[in-house]
C-alpha cells in the first residue's frame, strides 16, 4: 500500500499548425490555471503537468478560445476539476522591419517663377510596423516633404525634410534628415537664352 497524496499540477496546452501569414501566437490563457490531483504519492510526485488535447491553429488569425479535454490520464489518479477547460490563444500580427529605397521628395510651396536646379530628390527609410501592413506598403505622395513656401530669391539652401508617418507605423530611420537644393529663377533663365540668341 502506498499513501495517497494531493498536489495542485498546471493544466499544459498543445498547440500545433501555423497562424495565418504575418500573425504568431502571442499567449495561451487556461482556465483554470491549476486543477487538483489526488493518487498514489510517487505518481503524484512524478506528474508535473496534466496535458490537454491538441489545439490547431492554422490560419487563424485573431484570438481564439477553444474548449478541451485534458489527454488519457493514468488510471490510478483522479483530478477533482474535471474538464473539459477554457483555452484562449491569443494571435497578433508579427512585427517587422523594413527599408524602402528611393522614395520621391514632394515639393511644395515653391513660387511660379522659381525652379529647382535638380527636381528629383529621393531618400532611403526604415521603418516598424505589423507584417500585414508594412509588408506590402507604399509611401503616400507627401510622405516626405520639402516645403519651400518661405524662399523669396534665388540661391543654395540646406532644409530640413518633413516626414508624415502613419500612427500605425515607427519611423527608425531616414537616409536624409535635410537636403541641399540649388533654387533658380525662371526669368533668368529666359533672359539668359534669349540674349544667347541674339548674338
Amino acid at each position: 500500500m502506498e499513501n495517497k497524496d494531493l498536489k495542485f499540477i498546471p493544466l499544459e496546452a498543445s498547440i500545433v499548425g501555423e497562424p495565418a501569414h504575418g500573425y504568431e501566437v502571442t499567449d495561451v490563457i487556461i482556465s483554470p490555471q491549476f486543477v487538483e490531483v489526488t493518487g498514489p504519492q510517487s505518481i503524484i510526485e512524478n506528474t508535473k503537468k496534466i496535458y490537454l488535447e491538441k489545439i490547431d491553429v492554422t490560419e487563424l488569425a485573431k484570438k481564439e478560445s477553444f474548449t478541451v479535454e485534458s489527454r488519457s490520464l493514468n488510471k490510478l489518479i483522479s483530478v477533482t476539476e474535471e474538464g473539459p477547460y477554457e483555452v484562449s490563444v491569443m494571435i497578433e500580427p508579427k512585427q517587422m522591419e523594413r527599408t524602402i529605397d528611393e522614395v520621391p521628395v514632394n515639393i511644395s510651396g515653391l513660387k511660379e517663377n522659381f525652379y529647382l536646379q535638380e527636381e528629383l530628390l529621393t531618400v532611403s527609410v526604415t521603418l516598424k510596423g505589423t507584417v500585414p501592413v508594412l509588408e506590402n506598403y507604399v509611401p503616400a505622395k507627401r510622405f516626405v516633404n520639402l516645403d519651400l513656401q518661405a524662399i523669396t530669391e534665388p540661391g543654395e539652401y540646406d532644409l530640413p525634410l518633413e516626414y508624415t508617418v502613419p500612427s500605425y507605423l515607427e519611423l527608425l530611420e531616414s537616409s536624409e534628415e535635410t537636403v541641399h537644393i540649388i533654387v533658380l529663377e525662371k526669368e533668368a533663365l529666359e533672359n539668359s537664352e534669349g540674349a544667347e540668341g541674339s548674338e
